[in-house]
């Protein structure tokens, strides 16, 4: 038996201020999903209100003809911005996995 004490810390690889090193294509992954997340909730955001003016105008005319253009306007929009936020719910979970899943 030897008298040197055993190295427990050989299979620990040094790396600089305790940080993990992370990948370059990880970092655009991530970069690119908050984007996303970012862009998609403004988007969102942004075609929802439309819907809502084209919804107000719809409520407050009195034309027919007007009236079913302003609610087939609202129902396009509301899909659009429906979509946005799944497109803005996608690239969140693609951000967590960043996070969460090795290498």
């Amino acid at each position: 038996m030897s008298d040197s004490p055993r190295d427990t810390l050989s299979q620990v690889s040094p790396v600089p201020s305790g940080m993990p090193q992370i990948l370059f294509k990880k970092k655009v992954i991530r970069a690119a999903s908050f984007t996303g997340v970012v862009s998609f909730a403004g988007l969102a955001w942004y075609f929802q209100s439309k819907a809502d003016q084209h919804f107000d105008n719809y409520l407050h005319s009195g034309d027919p003809n007007t009236m079913n253009s302003e609610w087939n306007r609202t129902e396009e929009l509301d899909k659009i911005s429906g979509w946005m936020v799944v497109l803005s719910q996608v690239c969140s979970q693609i951000l967590i996995l960043t996070y969460i899943e090795h290498e």
